[in-house]
């Protein structure tokens, strides 16, 4: 083989090496994004995981409010007698509704 069919075949090599280097390049880069992608939805997630654990907290709250409120209720039904019912007298005026 001379010196002159070498040439085309080292042009090629050269061409499918740069070729190469580019697609290794492009690749490099979506690996670098997807990493930066990835480190920031974890502190996404990180965020999700501690604003569901501070909602746990405050529904266990609430749940304990409600529970001693319930407790705190008559344990008697009520009974149909309204004789206790303090109604207003015909005289007192209209009743104020938008309290």
């Amino acid at each position: 083989m001379t010196l002159s069919n070498r040439i085309p075949t080292i042009d090629r090599m050269n061409d499918d090496l740069q070729a190469l280097q580019e697609r290794l390049d492009r690749l490099l880069q979506g690996m670098e994004r997807l990493a930066r992608i990835n480190e920031s939805l974890r502190a996404e997630l990180t965020g999700c995981h501690q604003s569901r654990a501070l909602l746990e907290q405050r529904m266990a709250a609430a749940g304990d409010k409600v529970r001693s409120a319930l407790a705190r209720l008559p344990s008697d039904p009520p009974s149909d007698d309204t004789s206790d019912f303090d109604a207003p007298a015909a005289t007192e005026g209209p009743i104020n509704r938008s309290i």
